[in-house]
């Protein structure tokens, strides 16, 4: 399919290849190892990439987020796991619940996760005495 864009006088010719499973999962591989090189900047366009693209083999490269030194990469992986009910996405919203800093939007993720199990540990943090 070929769409054509125009801005004024100039007009350019842009073609939309069609996706493919495996063409997607070279894509998201790709960014997901930019998540790690040396540039936080290339790692935060890496993310913002992810987020963008809806298929669940990106929750593993959140969940590893959880774990990064940047803070807005922190809170990038805790809500790149929102929209997915995978007991890896639940997983990695437990996980951040431990890490204070996250524990706030750990929690409010949890309340807009469609995992079966997202509402009852987000109910079983009312039972926490350091809550």
């Amino acid at each position: 399919m070929v769409r054509k864009l125009s801005a004024t006088s100039n007009a350019a010719s842009v073609e939309v290849l069609p996706s493919t499973p495996a063409k997607m999962g070279v894509v998201i591989e790709g960014l997901g190892q930019q998540l790690n090189g040396p540039s936080d900047e290339r790692a935060n366009e890496a993310e913002r990439s992810l987020q963008m693209i809806k298929d669940e083999r990106v929750i593993p490269y959140f969940v590893r987020l959880i774990g990064a030194e940047s803070v807005s990469l922190l809170m990038q992986g805790v809500w790149g796991l929102r929209p997915y009910g995978t007991d890896e996405a639940l997983a990695g919203l437990l996980k951040a619940l431990d890490n204070k800093d996250l524990r706030l939007a750990a929690a409010q993720t949890l309340g807009e996760n469609p995992h079966p199990k997202a509402w009852p540990s987000l109910w079983a943090l009312g039972a926490d005495p350091d809550e």
